[in-house]
């Protein structure tokens, strides 16, 4: 789990298949919440939708590859460096 100002970027990892998804921290009010996952050398898959709770979820084969994780809320962003190499 990844915290920021306005909600957290939740990452799974299952094999060489990395999964995230961006919830809000205040659910309830409809905003625009996106999450993003790029393996290293690869471009990245972004998902967004205005919702009361979450982004759709994204779904990347990493391998061995390192992943930087991306996820927004509104005004609120957080961005992560290369990790799970």
């Amino acid at each position: 789990t990844l915290p920021f100002s306005t909600g957290s970027v939740l990452v799974f990892k299952d094999g060489a298949y990395v999964c995230a998804v961006t919830v809000q921290k205040n659910p309830g009010t409809r905003r625009l919440v996106s999450v993003s996952v790029q393996a290293r050398g690869h471009v990245a898959v972004r998902k967004s939708r205005k919702d009361t709770r979450s982004s759709p979820p994204v779904r990347v084969y990493a391998g061995h590859r390192c992943v930087r994780v991306t996820g927004a809320v509104g005004s609120g962003s957080y961005r992560s460096g290369w990790f799970l190499c």
